[in-house]
């Protein structure tokens, strides 16, 4: 569904993208596994624990993706990205205790 609109973006500012083995890996490894993997993944993620304690798992989109951006592009990790990780496994764990009963 982006491919139209991203065609336009390259046409109207002109730019380019290098089609290399690593961006057509990058593009292909997002489109499978961040789509029908993940998608399965949630899915059966709010099966077994449910959809409010699946939706705290949300929170976890930055820190994977902090992760993969060191990884495969390179980024520089810095102590902000640290803080950042430690606050929200913190607020996941949090949110998914489990209660004592009564």
């Amino acid at each position: 569904m982006l491919f139209p609109l991203w065609l336009v973006e390259m046409a109207w500012a002109g730019r380019t993208m290098a089609f290399t083995w690593e961006t057509t890996g990058i593009v292909a490894y997002v489109g499978f596994f961040g789509t029908i993997v993940g998608m399965a993944a949630w899915n059966e993620g709010n099966l077994k624990i449910g959809p409010s304690r699946a939706a705290s798992f949300l929170y976890l989109i930055p820190v994977f993706t902090v992760v993969l951006a060191v990884v495969i592009l390179g980024e520089a990790f810095e102590v902000y990205h640290l803080v950042g990780m430690v606050l929200v496994f913190g607020g996941v764990a949090i949110a998914n205790r489990t209660r004592r009963a009564g």
